[in-house]
């Protein structure tokens, strides 16, 4: 895809970082340290920093607000590749690609083990 000078298809990265609960960036209690932070990234927290199936539906909702709009002006469909995540694989998160993303298509995913060698993480 191309980016847009508009940026409407642009979508922020989500960052993980570790704390004692889930929490989305927004709620986080440090309103000062919020401030800091950069606007093009959206912010979670999970309990070990990884994507588990609720850190997955933040990232699939937070990816709607700007894309999926964006598709539905150019009438057309997007999609996704992930790795071979089990929790990208949740009967709960292929419902949230299926109501917060309604103009993609369902996601492909990589081949087991490759997402070292397809992403960077961590």
């Amino acid at each position: 895809m191309e980016p847009r000078e508009d940026g409407k298809n642009n979508i922020k990265p989500v960052l993980v970082f570790r704390a004692s609960k889930f929490t989305p960036g927004d709620k986080w209690s440090l309103s000062n340290e919020r401030e800091k932070w950069d606007p093009r990234v959206d912010v979670c927290f999970q309990e070990n920093a990884w994507v588990d199936t609720r850190t997955n539906i933040f990232t699939i909702e937070k990816s709607s607000e700007c894309v999926s709009d964006w598709l539905k002006e150019e009438d057309i469909l997007g999609v996704q590749f992930e790795d071979n995540l089990s929790s990208h694989k949740t009967e709960e998160s292929q419902s949230a690609w299926k109501t917060s993303l309604p103009n993609f298509r369902p996601p492909r995913y990589y081949p087991p083990r490759l997402t070292g060698v397809v992403q960077s993480i961590d």
